[in-house]
């Protein structure tokens, strides 16, 4: 079924995308299997193939979502227990972190239209949890540390679409790469800070003065830079 989302028709595509989502929804212990098939399409050079694979994880990881929305009311007092259990939800948040790591890794894709298509998915996987959105932003804040501008690039445009300036979490996670040996990793943490940070943290104000005594010049330059945004400097 996975094969037919390569097909050069349309309408096989979204046939095959429909069949993904009930084999889902009846066989919940096929969604990590499903994921990782599914994976390799968001690189495809045709847009089309992308966009198929894309909506097939995303099917996938609608139905795992509903699944544990299920089991976690079963556990309420006064409603009927669901066949589901713990084993089940133990495997549906491995598939949750399988699916997120597996678009994350597209971030580091040479082509650039695939590292769009990434960032698109994992826009979509966001719901407004705490947990999913520190999973998100700590497997993209990840790729702040690679050695490749062009990522880093990819990583800070990814962070500024998925952290909320409220998102403490996260941007605890960015702030962390202030600390970081590698100079290029400083520079790219302090640019996702300028597009994530809201006026007058204090938290993010106090993690850029300390890149004003910065060993590399361009990484104090952009500190400063973005300190006029955030704040007035004291």
């Amino acid at each position: 079924v996975v094969e037919r989302l390569h097909h050069p028709v349309e309408e096989v595509r979204t046939c095959a995308v429909s069949c993904i989502a009930s084999m889902a929804e009846q066989h919940p212990e096929a969604h990590h299997a499903l994921v990782m098939a599914c994976a390799p399409l968001l690189e495809h050079s045709v847009p089309g193939m992308r966009a198929a694979g894309r909506e097939a994880m995303h099917k996938v990881e609608a139905c795992e979502q509903r699944q544990k929305t299920l089991e976690e009311a079963s556990d309420k007092p006064g409603l009927r227990k669901t066949p589901v259990g713990q084993d089940s939800m133990y495997g549906a948040f491995c598939c949750l972190r399988t699916t997120i790591a597996q678009v994350a890794a597209r971030l580091e894709n040479r082509n650039p239209e695939v590292r769009t298509t990434a960032i698109d998915s994992l826009q979509e996987m966001q719901d407004g949890t705490s947990d999913r959105q520190f999973a998100i932003s700590r497997a993209v804040a990840f790729r702040l540390d690679h050695e490749e501008e062009s990522i880093r690039d990819t990583a800070v445009l990814a962070l500024a679409r998925l952290v909320a300036a409220d998102d403490v979490d996260s941007i605890q996670t960015i702030l962390e790469r202030l600390d970081s040996k590698s100079a290029a990793t400083r520079m790219s943490a302090v640019k996702a800070l300028g597009h994530v940070a809201a006026h007058g943290d204090q938290t993010v104000v106090r993690g850029l003065n300390k890149c004003l005594a910065d060993d590399d010049y361009k990484v104090t330059r952009e500190a400063l830079r973005v300190l006029n945004r955030v704040a007035v400097l004291a």
